[in-house]
């Protein structure tokens, strides 16, 4: 979803400024809070992940980017089509941005952990794949696009 449809990294760094972060490690962007975070404990980890969520709702309307993927997601929804979103995000963030990217009604939406594998990934495609007949399919990964092209034969699939 994220560098996909929105562009929500100026949000994410504000939220976690709130919460009294002042610095991020280089390589931190899309790796777990447990990798990175100044967090001794899980409970301090589950703290910052609650306090983060409450500013990132709050702050998300104003620095969320919708990029263009989001208004062919959206186009694709008006013409019948039906729009999985697969994510590595947090379900709650998630559904923090799809309403800012004109996608509030997609459904369903699949959060995917970050460390599982293309081929994990790849399997939830064929699973849509098989149950929906046809659809299309947006990345920004190269390597994902040419995968799904493989197990979505009747799907358009589009590198964005």
């Amino acid at each position: 979803m994220d560098g996909t449809l929105a562009d929500t990294r100026d949000a994410v760094e504000a939220a976690y400024r709130a919460c009294g972060v002042s610095s991020f490690p280089e390589g931190w962007w899309g790796k777990p809070l447990s990798e990175w975070a100044p967090c001794e404990t899980e409970q301090q980890l589950a703290s910052l992940s609650r306090w983060k969520h409450l500013h990132y709702k709050q702050l998300a309307p104003k620095l969320v980017r919708r990029l263009p993927a989001a208004q062919a997601a959206v186009r694709s929804l008006n013409g019948g089509y039906r729009v999985v979103v697969i994510t590595a995000a947090k379900e709650r963030s998630a559904r923090v941005v799809l309403p800012l990217v004109g996608l509030d009604w997609c459904h369903p939406l699949l959060t995917v952990h970050s460390e599982r594998s293309l081929e994990q990934r790849l399997e939830l495609l064929r699973h849509y794949g098989r149950t929906t007949g046809e659809g299309i399919y947006l990345d920004d990964s190269p390597s994902n696009v040419a995968a799904a092209r493989e197990v979505l034969p009747t799907w358009m699939v589009l590198q964005v």
